[in-house]
C-alpha cells in the first residue's frame, strides 16, 4: 500500500500543477489529499462534508470550512486559467458548463489518477 500511495500522490500532485492550482495555496494540499483518498475508495466521495474535510482538517491542523474554503478557491485558479479549464474538460470527457463543485473535482481528477496508475502497473 506505501507504493500505491506514493504513486498515486506524484501523480494527484502532477496532474493538480497540470491543471494550473498552483503548490502555494493551501488548497492544493488539501484537494490531493482528498483526491488520492477517493481515487483508492470512490464512495467516500459521497459524504465529503461529513468524511473528507474534516479528516483532511484534522491531518493538516485546520478547521473543516477553511478545507472546504480553500478547494473552492484552488479549483477556482483551475477554472479561470484556459489551460486549466481545458485540461479539467479533457479529464470529464465533455466540455463542463461551469465551474465543478469539490465532489465532482475530485472525482474527476482521482477516476484519471487511478487510471493512469493502473496502466503503469
Amino acid at each position: 500500500m506505501a507504493d500505491l500511495s506514493e504513486e498515486l500522490n506524484g501523480l494527484v500532485r502532477q496532474e493538480l500543477c497540470i491543471l494550473r492550482i498552483p503548490s502555494n495555496l493551501r488548497g492544493h494540499h488539501y484537494l490531493a489529499y482528498i483526491v488520492e483518498r477517493v481515487a483508492v475508495s470512490p464512495m467516500r466521495i459521497k459524504d465529503i462534508t461529513k468524511d473528507l474535510y474534516p479528516e483532511t482538517s484534522h491531518c493538516f491542523g485546520t478547521d473543516w470550512r477553511a478545507v472546504e474554503r480553500s478547494s473552492r478557491t484552488a479549483i477556482l485558479a483551475c477554472w479561470r486559467n484556459p489551460d486549466g479549464r481545458e485540461r479539467l474538460c479533457e479529464l470529464a470527457g465533455y466540455q463542463l458548463a461551469e465551474r465543478p463543485k469539490t465532489t465532482v473535482f475530485a472525482a474527476i481528477v482521482a477516476a484519471h489518477a487511478m487510471d493512469v496508475y493502473q496502466r503503469r502497473t
